[in-house]
């Protein structure tokens, strides 16, 4: 695979720039009836997004990598999300499907394994 894998989006740390890995075009849809729900559009709005789930996390956020499979068009991660902020906690699954083009991230589709916990916690 050429350029960017699904694996690198969540190497690293949370705080770390993920801009390079987006292009320019990019999208985000994120399902659920949250604050990060809906179509983020362009690079900055993916980036922007992103931002706001780790803010939501603001006492921790820890990924555990359940499962990837990817080829040079798609990515699919099936990702443990554990995430705390203040007496208030997030441990779900979420499925990932990433959209690849010249390397770049183009889309991300989030998926989350039960919407309700995900709702209570990024409303």
């Amino acid at each position: 695979m050429v350029g960017v894998t699904p694996v690198g989006f969540y190497e690293g740390s949370p705080k770390d720039d993920l801009s390079e890995l987006v292009d320019e075009d990019a999208f985000a849809l994120i399902g659920g009836n949250n604050a990060l729900s809906g179509t983020h559009r362009g690079k900055n709005g993916v980036l922007a997004a992103i931002d706001s789930y780790r803010r939501a996390a603001a006492d921790g956020l820890e990924l555990e990598m359940h499962d990837i499979l990817a080829n040079d068009d798609h990515g699919m991660a099936i990702v443990r999300i554990s995430a705390s902020r203040g007496d208030t906690t997030y441990d779900e699954y979420e499925t990932h499907v990433f959209e690849i083009v010249d390397g770049l991230i183009a889309g991300i589709f989030v998926y989350w394994n039960d919407p309700a916990p995900a709702d209570l916690f990024f409303s």
